[in-house]
């Protein structure tokens, strides 16, 4: 969970979001879009997001101007500069452009959220901004009493907890919150935005519609990233042994050294030598 930490400055803001449905029901089938490289948005997640192309960051400000929603679609590569259609995943997820700020360095980044998710049928526009007719995507929602949802959300819950305490590089208050959240989709979509994966492990998640589905197969994937977490961990303690091991064995030596260099310049040992001599 290499990202979770910078998620924190978000933290408070994230579970609680405002009802978007207002903004929903006025969308049309056509959506401005938003190229990401190395990220996937998801519902309900509150993301920073760099802004490096002149026609991304003009689709930023005129929607964050007039409240617009847009489309953040992710690319297949980040090496593709000016993608196009068939460089951009299919699935993508519509967000609201919370804040823009202009950072010292000159660089652009916008905090924006996500909302629902949508289906991307053909870009119909490329100037000023990507422009594509879309049809919004429902998810299959888990039935209030169903036991093995539940015990997948605890187990989340736990194995997300664990992997934080071994790597050791997260606010306690993440913990907390993880802890306590009480919408399970926020849940999901968080831990599954900030798992330290690829980008198209991230995209397969996003793109299974039925939530209980899509918690079983993050929590399979959590299993698999707490073997390799407690793996890295064995690994770094043991080499923390090993280098503790060779400086005392070297502050030994040099003790040692430093002792005889002592003794040897010492009256009684020099008498010593002078009676071997004789």
């Amino acid at each position: 969970m290499n990202n979770i930490d910078e998620a924190m400055g978000l933290f408070p803001l994230m579970e609680d979001q405002p009802n978007h449905k207002d903004k929903l029901a006025e969308l049309t089938d056509t959506l401005p879009l938003l190229a990401l490289k190395n990220i996937v948005m998801f519902p309900g997640v509150i993301k920073p997001i760099g802004i490096g192309r002149p026609k991304s960051l003009e689709l930023i400000r005129e929607a964050y101007a007039k409240g617009m929603l847009i489309g953040a679609i992710t690319q297949k590569s980040v090496y593709i500069e000016d993608p196009t259609e068939k460089d951009l995943y299919k699935i993508g997820t519509i967000c609201k452009v919370l804040k823009v700020i202009d950072m010292p360095d000159n660089t652009t980044t916008a905090l924006i959220q996500g909302i629902d998710r949508f289906k991307l049928k053909d870009i119909t526009s490329v100037t000023p901004y990507f422009k594509g007719t879309i049809s919004k995507l429902f998810e299959k929602r888990v039935p209030k009493k169903d036991t093995v949802f539940d015990a997948t959300i605890l187990s989340i819950k736990d194995t997300s907890i664990k992997i934080i305490e071994i790597s050791k590089q997260v606010p306690e208050e993440i913990i907390i919150g993880i802890k306590n959240f009480k919408n399970n989709r926020f849940l999901i979509n968080f831990i599954a935005s900030n798992l330290d994966l690829d980008i198209s492990a991230q995209q397969n998640l996003l793109e299974i519609s039925d939530l209980k589905k899509r918690a079983a197969k993050l929590l399979d994937i959590l299993g698999q990233q707490i073997q390799l977490a407690e793996i890295k961990h064995d690994i770094q303690k043991k080499v923390k042994m090993d280098i503790d091991k060779q400086q005392r064995e070297f502050l030994m030596q040099q003790q040692i050294k430093t002792l005889q260099k002592e003794l040897g310049n010492s009256p009684i040992d020099k008498e010593f030598s002078e009676l071997k001599a004789k």
